[in-house]
């Protein structure tokens, strides 16, 4: 991570954990399953800056799975309660989010 730290507004925060949010869901439920059998993080260094992730399993039911995805930009405002989001995926293929 870069020295120099640019805190993002909620609003900046909200718009990407939602869109990370998107980009998850659309794994059928057996991939999620199976790809966060524990917790992921990750960093992206891009456009937006430096961002951290992290997605983790919340709950695996045998019709649905529940899954949430965090973020922060570095900043002390956002390192300590990242802006998070979850979702639902069902077995019939239906999403909530």
């Amino acid at each position: 991570m870069d020295a120099e730290v640019s805190t993002k507004s909620e609003q900046q925060l909200k718009a990407i954990v939602v869109r990370e949010a998107h980009e998850w869901s659309r794994k059928p439920i057996e991939v999620l399953r199976q790809e966060l059998k524990e917790a992921i993080g990750y960093e992206r260094d891009g456009d937006e800056g430096w961002l951290q992730f992290e997605v983790l399993l919340l709950e695996d039911e045998a019709n649905y799975v529940h899954v949430g995805v965090s973020v922060d930009d570095g900043s002390a405002q956002w390192a300590r309660t990242p802006m998070s989001t979850s979702f639902l995926v069902f077995s019939d293929g239906r999403v909530d989010i």
